[in-house]
């Protein structure tokens, strides 16, 4: 009877919390009920993570990354969630129509700061490398989820220009996962519509890694792009957006030098600084999404980032499953992109 009646009130609770947005409420709630042997001690932790007050048209999803974050539990498993009476926010098979955002809301270019990896090991007490591996699988995971969506472009955050700044035996871990990564990329990739593009400086990468990514460059380059669901993933390996930046106005300058710019004050715009950077002939990013609770870009994309939607979550990188991603979609759906301009309905 105490089982059947703290089921319930999970039950209600979620449906309330469908209606209005007491997160702080959810919060102390959760810990209260789940006392028993189907919540872990680690899992009450991780739930009770600081959260800022989301405004009304934000409570779905906030609800779905913070059940994503329950289903992370060790004891959690798809029965005892049947048992809590079937609740579509608990249920791992969840209606498209109801989850999948209108196609003129899916955004076109996506951004991801691959973050939290560290924090991932320490609270299981596990070594970092086996973190990045996992974190690792997760980009293989997702990718296939982000191109069904409809998204054209994905850059992930796999390695910035700071990230040398690391220990020495940690690098070596990043760029040995990044390359088993790629090779497994390159055994699975055909006629899945996906190209492979990399983005950051080649200087200091090691060879092996260098030939594992042209690899993937050249086979990828073959895929035709009249698909609807063809994918662009872009991998930052190496990656500064400063440097970026520097590098673009350097090549200008060279090219105003050798005279290919004749007339500076009228030819040089935005236009032409993005024609040199890296990320030459892809579109603005229109939302970038950076796990682990921090909420910063770490000079990630700064030129491309202009008019971004900034989504912060709490959930770790190898955390972040598909639940974490619609949350994440949905979000952007609500979002009102004004570019400068006003809102109709404030004019």
């Amino acid at each position: 009877m105490i089982i059947d009646a703290k089921r319930s009130l999970v039950f209600l609770l979620l449906s309330f919390l469908d209606l209005c947005h007491l997160r702080r409420l959810a919060k102390a709630h959760l810990v209260v009920l789940f006392k028993d042997d189907h919540f872990s001690s680690n899992m009450k932790r991780r739930t009770e993570f600081k959260c800022r007050n989301p405004q009304p048209r934000h409570r779905r999803p906030f609800l779905l990354s913070h059940v994503a974050m329950l289903r992370q539990s060790d004891n959690w498993n798809e029965d005892f969630a049947s048992q809590l009476g079937g609740h579509s926010l608990l249920s791992s098979s969840r209606n498209n129509d109801d989850t999948k955002p209108l196609p003129n809301r899916v955004p076109h270019h996506v951004g991801i700061v691959l973050d939290g990896n560290g924090r991932w090991a320490k609270q299981r007490n596990v070594p970092i490398s086996f973190a990045h591996m996992k974190g690792a699988d997760r980009v293989l995971q997702i990718v296939p989820t982000i191109q069904s969506a409809g998204v054209k472009c994905c850059t992930f955050y796999c390695f910035s220009t700071e990230n040398w700044s690391r220990p020495s035996q940690e690098v070596m871990d990043i760029f040995s996962v990044l390359e088993r990564t790629l090779v497994s990329i390159t055994s699975n990739i055909n006629n899945r519509g996906i190209r492979i593009k990399l983005l950051g400086s080649r200087e200091e990468l090691p060879q092996s890694l260098l030939n594992a990514l042209d690899k993937l460059e050249f086979q990828t380059s073959m895929q035709n792009d009249d698909t609807t669901e063809f994918l662009t993933v872009c991998l930052a390996i190496n990656y500064g957006g400063r440097r970026d930046i520097i590098e673009a106005t350097k090549k200008i300058a060279e090219a105003v030098l050798n005279g290919e710019i004749s007339d500076p004050d009228v030819e040089i715009n935005e236009c032409l600084l993005s024609s040199y950077l890296s990320t030459q002939g892809l579109p603005d990013l229109d939302l970038i999404i950076r796990t682990g609770g921090e909420q910063r870009l770490s000079n990630f994309l700064l030129w491309n980032a202009a008019y971004a939607e900034l989504y912060f979550t709490e959930v770790l990188w190898p955390d972040f499953d598909e639940v974490c991603w619609i949350a994440a979609l949905e979000w952007y759906a609500n979002r009102d992109r004004r570019f400068g301009a006003r809102n109709k309905l404030e004019c």
